[in-house]
């Protein structure tokens, strides 16, 4: 028996489907626009504006059923330096779709000056074509600073713009600039004496004061390096020997009358050990990060004076590559005292002492898959003793 509330059911599931196929119908015959929106801005002269800014808004508003269905976007981007400007096609739903046809809004505007105008978009609709109503195109200005990786002015940097045609060179601050620039595009080539050229694309608006701001490597393979002071309380130290682990080998600088000490062609991208000495200092050992191709500074100073006594050095395979892990022992009659190397391969005993002094000490260097080496050294109380070892593959 069919009762009242089945019957009002059945109603009300009629009217829903009569709803979602009214929808279902409606979206499907929604209009479909172009693959694009493309044309070209004039000024009042018909001469094509470069660089102004063009914006295009879309809404649609819909009724089904005593309910209002909206759908709206805008998109902006500029014009070339031929007054050109292109939309390419529209994402909905990550999916790519013509423009929906209809009324657009668009808007074109110059620095202070702007026009809104209303457009009718069709499948078939061709290129458009708009207007300002200014007779001159307001010219840009460029200007900036050139400087190297440490942030160091360059001068004499030639900069080339490709699309205009025009060059300027840095003063000695590394300053450049360009007046009445045609706004668009602009393609910049930057070169120097010793320095890689290199090239830079953006876009200039009209009427815009735009800075833009360039540092360049050196040229050649790109190499650092390492340079400071070596001191003891304040006090510069001539003569101090400098070693560091290079290419697989270990090289020895010293620093200079005025404790200088500089360290060149050290590839970047990696950290590097160092290890200072001199006289009955306290040895300074540092790890230090070289991250590009300026010279890194890096000051060495000597804290304390030895009490006892002071080995350190490297430990690398026959490659010269640093081995992890090496085990350095320090043998006596009656103790031994062991270390290991880390990862750069440097290794140290620290400050040691012993009462009596040794005469002579007992030193073997082993790890794992390599042969142990053993020699004997006399060490006086008070001295240091750099020591590097290779070690042979098993």
């Amino acid at each position: 028996m069919i009762t009242k509330t089945k019957i009002l059911l059945g109603i009300l599931i009629i009217v829903l489907l009569i709803i979602s196929f009214a929808f279902v119908i409606s979206y499907i015959k929604q209009e479909r626009g172009p693959k694009s929106i493309e044309g070209w801005v004039y000024n009042e002269l018909r001469e094509p504006i470069p660089g102004a800014n063009v914006e295009i808004s879309f809404k649609r508003e819909r009724f089904l059923l005593f309910r209002k269905w909206e759908s709206s976007f805008s998109k902006s981007t500029l014009t070339d330096e031929k007054g050109y400007f292109e939309f390419s096609r529209y994402y909905r739903d990550e999916k790519i779709e013509n423009f929906p046809a209809g009324t657009y809004d668009i808007t074109v505007s110059v620095g202070e000056i702007s026009k809104t105008s209303e457009i009718k978009v069709e499948e078939s609709m061709v290129l458009i074509e708009l207007s300002l109503p200014i007779t001159a195109v307001p010219k840009g200005f460029l200007s900036g600073y050139i400087t190297n990786f440490a942030l160091e002015p360059i001068k004499r940097v030639r900069i080339y713009e490709k699309i205009r045609g025009i060059s300027t060179e840095t003063d000695e601050r590394g300053y450049y600039s360009f007046s009445d620039i045609e706004p668009g595009r602009v393609e910049l080539t930057l070169s120097a004496s010793g320095y890689e050229g290199q090239m830079f694309i953006f876009n200039i608006l009209a009427g815009m004061r735009l800075e833009k701001n360039f540092s360049l490597p050196t040229t050649g393979k790109t190499y650092g390096g390492i340079e400071g002071i070596v001191s003891y309380n304040g006090i510069p130290l001539e003569n101090a020997e400098v070693f560091i682990l290079l290419n697989g080998q270990v090289v020895k600088v010293k620093s200079d009358s005025s404790g200088k000490y500089k360290i060149e062609n050290i590839s970047p991208g990696r950290y590097y050990r160092m290890i200072a000495v001199k006289g009955n200092y306290y040895p300074v050992s540092v790890i230090v990060d070289i991250s590009s191709s300026i010279f890194t500074k890096k000051d060495l100073v000597f804290k304390s004076i030895l009490e006892g006594g002071w080995i350190g050095g490297f430990i690398t395979d026959e490659q010269g590559n640093p081995i992890d892990g090496a085990y350095f022992r320090r043998k006596m009659e009656r103790s031994t005292s062991t270390t290991q190397s880390d990862s750069t391969g440097f290794y140290t005993t620290g400050d040691f002492q012993y009462s009596p002094w040794p005469e002579v000490l007992v030193l073997e260097i082993s790890a794992a898959g390599y042969e142990t080496q053993e020699e004997k050294v006399a060490l006086s109380k008070g001295e240091y003793l750099i020591r590097n070892y290779i070690l042979k593959k098993k």
